[in-house]
């Protein structure tokens, strides 16, 4: 029989943990303001949070005074969890800020989280619910600091000027991100799918036709697929863009897909379009 960890032992695991947790750039909580409850919330929640009743709580993790995060398993599905906090949260005082839509490529499945604000000035309550074998894992983050997305008047969304870029029939779309800032934005996704190139290409750049961009020059080549464009924004400020879709070699199925937007006069790009824009980001 395999003994247990001993006290030390429980002692250097945690101080492990709060070590690797703790975040390392300035402006942020260091190892002093980080503490870790094992099966516990912290004792000094800004605001109380509901659980399950039946859940596990598998413990929680303090960052100073600017993010909580909580977490545990449920027998509850995805869906009921998500329930379970507009229903109770709502009738605390919280409510849901109203929905932004974020360009990019989409995820070919439902999101299964939701965010709430107990105020415009916060805190933030995130709920996350992801499906596991036999039970749906939750994270509860608390956010009290400025990225509580609670008072979101006048912050510039760096993906606004591209569209939402929504999957092909049959395919599976997976956003890996992308950045930007108030004059330039990009976004990436991988595409498992059966189309051909020009057939993938085709589907987003219809969407793109279809919310007003102009195409000014388009092209294909073996495994990739391009094309640029120019348009205006609601203050009728210029902008270019810039698509493209390559298949990876070796996995004929599957595709890198990349919008590219960046503010300035819309000129048509020299030499093929795609690496000039990209040189201009």
């Amino acid at each position: 029989m395999t003994e247990g960890p001993n006290l030390a032992q429980h002692d250097a695991l945690y101080a492990l943990a709060l070590r690797l947790l703790a975040y390392n750039y300035p402006g942020q909580p260091g190892l002093d303001d980080t503490r870790l409850f094992v099966g516990a919330l912290p004792p000094d929640l800004p605001e109380a949070l509901p659980i399950p009743a039946g859940a596990q709580l598998l413990g929680s993790l303090m960052r100073g005074r600017q993010q909580i995060d909580v977490v545990f398993d449920t027998t509850l599905t995805p869906d009921a969890v998500l329930a379970f906090y507009r229903e109770g949260l709502a009738t605390a005082g919280w409510r849901m800020p109203k929905a932004r839509e974020h360009g990019g490529f989409a995820h070919g499945s439902p999101t299964r989280d939701v965010t709430f604000c107990r105020s415009e000035r916060g805190p933030g309550l995130r709920v996350d619910a992801v499906p596991a074998t036999g039970v749906t894992q939750v994270r509860l983050t608390v956010l009290v600091d400025e990225r509580n997305r609670c008072g979101g008047a006048g912050r510039q969304d760096p993906f606004a000027r591209i569209p939402p870029l929504t999957t092909p029939e049959g395919s599976e779309q997976r956003a890996m991100g992308g950045s930007g800032d108030g004059a330039r934005a990009h976004a990436t996704a991988k595409l498992t799918t059966d189309l051909e190139v020009k057939a993938v290409a085709d589907h987003y750049r219809l969407q793109l036709d279809r919310v007003g961009w102009v195409q000014s020059e388009a092209g294909e080549a073996g495994p990739a697929a391009w094309a640029a464009y120019s348009f205006t924004d609601e203050t009728g400020a210029p902008w270019r863009g810039s698509l493209f879709v390559m298949r990876q070699p070796g996995a004929p199925r599957e595709y890198v897909l990349q919008v590219w937007v960046d503010a300035g006069e819309a000129t048509t790009a020299p030499d093929g379009g795609w690496a000039a824009w990209a040189r201009a980001g």
